[in-house]
């Protein structure tokens, strides 16, 4: 029998799932904690996804969903200037880079332990995407000469900031990180010399 909340079983489940994977990996996750952490059966869950890899795509989509949330209302804070913004986003990730759960790009984190599985690695992939087009509405907004290639450089710049941090926990990381986006930003903007 269906449970009569399914709209709020699926976020319970979601929550759930999230939470353990990002804090555990998704291998070493069983379904049946799942089930226990969103405090349900085993086959409620199963109702709601026929198996873990359906899970995770929905737990990458979900968190996808919350993180683009989470970077408009970021944004919307630092006003209309482009640059503000993409500084903005740097000393974000440095607040990230505080906490004490913090452990990296969950879509980074499933697409390595994940390699073999497509559908999370084409979520992963089109999270990535929207954060590279994010950096290109920046990039135009600035009026570079390739916003491509700069928002392709700084999705770089911000995935190394994070692998940096995870490696040597260096508190600057995302400082540094900053200060290299505003340069490659500001070569960019440059005309090129004859």
């Amino acid at each position: 029998m269906a449970p009569r909340d399914p709209g709020q079983t699926r976020g319970r489940i979601l929550e759930a799932a999230g939470r353990l994977f990002y804090r555990d990996g998704v291998r070493p996750v069983a379904m049946d904690a799942v089930a226990e952490t969103a405090g349900i059966t085993k086959r409620t869950l199963y109702y709601h996804f026929d198996s873990k890899d359906d899970l995770v795509v929905a737990y990458l989509r979900d968190i996808g969903e919350r993180l683009d949330a989470s970077l408009t209302r970021a944004m919307s804070r630092r006003g209309p200037d482009p640059m503000s913004r993409l500084a903005g986003l740097f000393e974000d990730m440095e607040a990230r880079f505080a906490r004490e759960e913090f452990r990296g790009c969950p879509f980074v984190n499933v697409a390595a332990e994940l390699a073999e599985s497509a559908p999370a690695r084409a979520e992963a992939a089109a999270y990535k995407e929207r954060m590279r087009a994010w950096f290109e509405g920046l990039a135009r907004e600035l009026g570079v000469r390739d916003p491509v290639a700069l928002s392709e450089q700084l999705t770089i710049l911000l995935d190394g900031a994070i692998a940096t941090w995870l490696v040597r926990r260096d508190p600057r990381a995302a400082a540094r990180a900053r200060e290299a986006a505003l340069v490659l930003v500001r070569s960019a903007a440059s005309t090129p010399s004859p």
